[in-house]
């Protein structure tokens, strides 16, 4: 709460007195500011220009999108270039006369010489000093807290007056320092300046950067911060355009965006992949990355890929360690065994010869249950090459069938092995016979048939004259059809 004595004599009516007089001002925060020291500082700028000062907001780091309504891009500079004057020296022997004209963007400066030429060699450019009066420092404590765009440039703070304005008691940095424990932010003690510099400096845009820190700071007027004063500060600049449901919805949005899951995190957009492609970071989104493994000595034949896309070894997938004999017979690995963790359909063995033979796909679930289907072969557990219909004369018919020799598979081995030695009954056939023999049975067959089928006589039927394969006459006694009357032409 401001001072209501002889402002004269304490540090609030020493900073209002001091920035009446002053012309520049630099307006600055800290090098960690807050919502409301951003506020305050946007505020106090576009105050101080009103009023027609000359002051520069300087700030040069990252702005929170809290404040990105406010457009602080507009008011708040990055360095202090513009608080130095740009000095063009010319050798006065040369100049008889100076003046200046304005043309839409651009300032001319004309030079008129005297008694002689000028060129751009006779000019000296440079810079001046820092045409500052007055420092106003919003929120900082001591120098070292001062953004490193004004520590950088010394000369600043020594040649100008130092007014900080503070809400804890802290303060060795300026030559006035105005401290208020019991004000609720720096924006409410910025408007009480504000309103002493003049009653209609306020407007929507000062007025709502001034409510925009005292709605942060006292959250939304629920906290201990929202004192009398602040709530009189508050009606003022609402009274002069500020918008608190505005306001308080901005602050909100901001809030939610910081508060965004940090799935969203660690993955690069188009501001730093112009191309338009888009790089995740495996370390900030908490991803295992599983490790590379070297198959450059494995042959390709010797990699397999599991469920998830992942190159394996294939010697993760065999159940049963290899055969150590040359003749040892491959035995099928066991369907349901897996590595562990691994449920793969994958087929990782060669087809052996056996099994059932259906006509249609058999689900999974039903894979070792019995068939029903129709086209299905009966079940059986000898292997299909191994299954003889040949039965030896030496054995009655009741005698049980002899069981199925497994015979190891050898690649060299051509079909009629195989048919020898599983006991095939085409070696019955074998030698083939000849093409007259074959000729000479089909006749025979042709002779011993029981009956000839007559022909069919279809309705109507026309005797062709001629019994078609014999050369003799049909058999048929039936009449020839009745001959139709000639056409005879209309009368």
């Amino acid at each position: 709460m401001p001072p209501q004595a002889d402002t004269s004599q304490d540090p609030f009516g020493q900073i209002v007195d001091k920035l009446k007089s002053a012309n520049n001002v630099l307006v600055t925060v800290s090098n960690n500011p807050s919502v409301d020291q951003l506020a305050a500082c946007i505020g106090v700028t576009l105050a101080l220009n009103k009023l027609g000062k000359h002051a520069t907001a300087v700030f040069s780091g990252e702005v929170p999108r809290a404040i990105e309504f406010l457009e602080p891009e507009k008011t708040i500079e990055t360095n202090t270039d513009s608080l130095r004057d740009f000095i063009i020296a010319l050798d006065k022997s040369k100049a008889d006369k100076l003046r200046y004209k304005v043309e839409d963007e651009v300032v001319k400066i004309f030079i008129t010489p005297y008694k002689t030429s000028i060129s751009d060699k006779d000019l000296e450019f440079s810079q001046g000093d820092f045409n500052v009066d007055a420092v106003l420092a919003l929120g900082v404590h001591q120098r070292t807290d001062l953004d490193e765009a004004i520590v950088a440039h010394g000369r600043i703070l020594h040649d100008a007056a130092i007014l900080s304005i503070n809400t804890l008691s802290q303060n060795e940095l300026g030559s006035i320092d105005w401290t208020d424990a019991g004000a609720s932010s720096l924006c409410e003690m910025a408007s009480d300046v504000v309103g002493k510099l003049g009653k209609d400096t306020f407007d929507t845009q000062i007025a709502t950067a001034f409510l925009t820190g005292i709605v942060a700071e006292t959250e939304r007027f629920s906290n201990d911060k929202a004192a009398p004063h602040t709530m009189s500060v508050s009606g003022t600049l609402m009274a002069s355009g500020a918008s608190t449901q505005l306001v308080a919805a901005k602050l909100e949005e901001a809030a939610q965006a910081e508060a965004e899951p940090e799935g969203n995190q660690g993955i690069t957009g188009e501001e730093e992949n112009p191309d338009g492609t888009i790089q995740i970071d495996h370390t900030a989104l908490g991803l295992e990355i599983p490790p590379v493994q070297d198959f450059s000595e494995l042959e390709p034949d010797d990699i397999r890929i599991d469920d998830h896309g992942t190159l394996r070894p294939a010697r993760e997938y065999m159940t049963d360690p290899p055969a150590e004999e040359e003749d040892k017979p491959v035995e099928s690995a066991d369907p349901n065994d897996h590595p562990a963790g691994a449920k793969s359909s994958m087929v990782l063995e060669p087809p052996q010869l056996g099994g059932t033979l259906t006509a249609n796909d058999i689900p999974q679930d039903r894979q070792y249950s019995s068939s029903t289907d129709p086209m299905s072969t009966p079940a059986t557990d000898a292997p299909i090459l191994s299954r003889s219909t040949h039965t030896p004369k030496s054995s009655p018919a009741s005698q049980a069938p002899m069981p199925a020799v497994k015979t190891p598979i050898d690649d060299t081995q051509t079909l009629s092995d195989i048919e020898r030695a599983v006991d095939s009954a085409h070696l019955k056939y074998q030698p083939l016979p000849s093409v007259d023999d074959i000729r000479y049975e089909v006749e025979q067959a042709a002779e011993q048939a029981p009956y000839q089928p007559e022909p069919i006589v279809g309705l109507n039927a026309q005797d062709f004259g001629l019994d078609i394969g014999h050369g003799e006459p049909a058999s048929n006694n039936s009449p020839p059809p009745p001959v139709p009357p000639p056409m005879m032409p209309p009368s």
